[in-house]
C-alpha cells in the first residue's frame, strides 16, 4: 500500500485541478468480444481506474464530494494492491466566510465508484483543530483563519540532511494565482521565508512534476551551502530550478544572484569555492535559438564564504544535444476574466504521424476560452479540436463557419512557430461544473535553422 497527500482546497473554485474523465462505466465503450456488456464496462472501468494516477484520483473524488458548505484543506489517497483507492479529506465547514467546524471523511474508491467509509475514528489532529476553533474568541476572520491553518497542518514538501521544506498553511487564492506562495526552509537550527512555485506536490497535485530536493555540499573547507532543487512549473520538460543558502551571521541567508539562481539539469559543490552547473538540452537549445547540434556548457559560479558572487564563467562541455530530437509541442493556455494561465502542452511527442491526446484544462464553466500557442522551431499539423467534458464531446464556437480544425480528416491547419489559435466552448448547463479536458488530433514537425 502507497500514500500521497494533497492539499485540494482551491483546486476546483480556481480551476487548478486537472480533469478527469468522471463518465466511468457508463460513459466507456461497448461490449469487448464474447463478454456481455456490463461485464466489458466494469472490465474496462476497472483497467481505467488502475491507470489513474494518485492527483487524478484526489481531483475525481473532490469533485465529487465537493459542496458549497465546506472547504477541503488537505486529502491523502492510500492505494491497495486491488486498485480500490482509500481517501481521507480534511477541512472546515463554512457559515458564509466564518468556520464553524472542522471536519475528517473517509471514502473508498474503486472503479469510478465511491462510498463513505463509516464508524472511523476521527484523527486526534482533527480533534485539536476543534477543539482550539470552540475556544477561539479572536474575531471570525482570525479564528477561521487559525481553523485553516490548524486543519491544514505542518506539511514537509521536501527533507534531507538536516533541512527541511515545509508549508504551514494553505495557499490563498491570490497566492494560486500568481503561482507563488510562501513557504519556510529550516536548516541546522535556523529558519527563512521564501517563496516557492504553487505546483507542488501538496498545493497543486501534478504526476508529472518531481518532488523537491534538499542537498547539504561543501563551498569551501569552511562553508557549507543547501542546494534546494525545486521544478519550474510552466514549462515545458521544466528543469530543476538551483537556489543555494549558507548560514551567515548566525542566519540563514540565499546566495542571491541571477547567475546562481539559474536551472540546470545538475549542480556540483567540488569544495574549491565554486558553484557549477551544468546546462540542460533544453537550455543550451534555446540559448543558441535551436540549432541542427547544441553544445553544452558548464556555467562556474565563484562564490565567497560570506555568500557573495565574485565571478561566473561559461565553459563548453564535451557532451552536445540534437535539438530536433528534443520533445516539443504546442502550448495550451486558458483565458479568464482573472488573468491567463498556463496548463501545458498538447500533442506532446507526437512527430510525423498523427494522433490523440488529450489534456486537463479546469472546470466546465458555462465558457471555455483557450489558447493554442506554437512557441517552439516547429509547424504543428493540427487536424481537429474538441472539449470532452462527462464524457460528451463539445466544437468550438469558430467552428460554425468551418475551419481546418474541425474534423478528423486529415485536412490541417497549420500553426508555426508564433502563431496562435484561441477556441471558444459553450458548455451546456448540465455538464457544467464538471472537469474538462481538451482533445486535440494531429502532430507536429520540428523546423531546424
Amino acid at each position: 500500500m502507497r500514500a500521497s497527500v494533497a492539499s485540494l482546497a482551491l483546486l476546483a473554485a480556481l480551476g487548478l485541478a486537472g480533469p478527469l474523465d468522471l463518465a466511468g462505466p457508463l460513459g466507456l465503450p461497448g461490449p469487448l468480444g464474447f463478454l456481455g456488456p456490463q461485464r466489458a464496462h466494469a472490465q474496462d472501468a476497472q483497467a481505467r481506474w488502475r491507470n489513474e494516477t494518485d492527483a487524478e484520483v484526489l481531483r475525481w473524488v473532490a469533485h465529487r464530494t465537493r459542496d458549497a458548505g465546506s472547504e477541503v484543506l488537505f486529502a491523502s489517497v492510500e492505494r491497495e494492491d486491488d486498485g480500490a483507492a482509500r481517501v481521507v479529506q480534511r477541512g472546515v465547514w463554512l457559515d458564509g466566510e466564518r468556520a464553524a467546524g472542522v471536519f475528517e471523511r473517509r471514502y473508498r474508491a474503486e472503479a469510478y465508484a465511491l462510498s463513505p467509509v463509516e464508524g472511523a475514528a476521527r484523527s486526534p489532529e482533527v480533534d485539536r483543530c476543534a477543539e482550539a476553533l470552540a475556544r477561539c474568541d479572536d474575531g471570525p476572520r482570525a479564528c477561521t483563519r487559525e481553523a485553516r491553518a490548524c486543519v491544514f497542518g505542518r506539511q514537509v514538501l521536501a527533507r534531507g540532511d538536516d533541512a527541511e521544506l515545509i508549508l504551514e498553511r494553505p495557499v490563498t487564492p491570490m497566492e494560486a494565482r500568481e503561482g507563488r506562495r510562501p513557504a519556510r526552509l529550516r536548516w541546522q537550527g535556523h529558519a527563512l521565508e521564501i517563496r516557492i512555485p504553487t505546483d507542488n506536490a501538496i498545493d497543486t497535485p501534478h504526476e508529472g512534476a518531481a518532488p523537491p530536493e534538499l542537498r547539504v555540499g561543501a563551498l569551501s573547507r569552511a562553508r557549507q551551502v543547501l542546494d534546494l532543487r525545486i521544478q519550474a512549473a510552466g514549462q515545458e520538460d521544466p528543469p530543476r530550478l538551483h537556489r543555494f543558502f549558507l548560514i551567515r551571521a548566525d542566519a540563514l541567508r540565499e546566495i542571491r544572484d541571477p547567475i546562481v539562481a539559474t536551472f540546470g539539469r545538475a549542480s556540483r559543490l567540488p569544495g574549491d569555492g565554486t558553484i557549477r552547473i551544468d546546462e540542460s538540452p533544453w537550455e543550451a537549445c534555446d540559448r543558441l535559438d535551436y540549432p541542427e547540434r547544441a553544445w553544452l556548457s558548464q556555467v562556474v559560479v565563484r562564490v565567497t564564504d560570506a555568500g557573495e558572487v565574485r565571478s561566473a564563467t561559461r565553459r563548453r562541455l564535451r557532451d552536445h544535444t540534437t535539438c530536433e530530437d528534443l520533445p516539443a509541442c504546442p502550448f495550451v493556455d486558458r483565458i479568464a476574466p482573472g488573468g491567463t494561465r498556463r496548463l501545458g502542452e498538447i500533442l506532446r511527442d507526437v512527430r510525423d504521424a498523427p494522433a490523440l491526446q488529450t489534456l486537463g484544462v479546469g472546470e466546465a464553466t458555462p465558457v471555455v476560452s483557450l489558447r493554442i500557442a506554437e512557441e517552439m522551431p516547429e509547424v504543428t499539423h493540427l487536424d481537429a479540436v474538441w472539449l470532452e467534458v462527462g464524457g460528451r464531446r463539445i466544437r468550438p464556437r469558430e467552428c460554425e463557419r468551418g475551419g481546418l480544425f474541425c474534423g478528423q480528416d486529415g485536412a490541417s491547419l497549420l500553426l508555426a512557430r508564433g502563431d496562435v489559435l484561441e477556441l471558444t466552448f459553450d458548455v451546456p448547463p448540465e455538464l457544467q461544473g464538471q472537469p474538462a479536458r481538451l482533445a486535440a488530433h494531429g502532430m507536429y514537425v520540428r523546423v531546424s535553422r
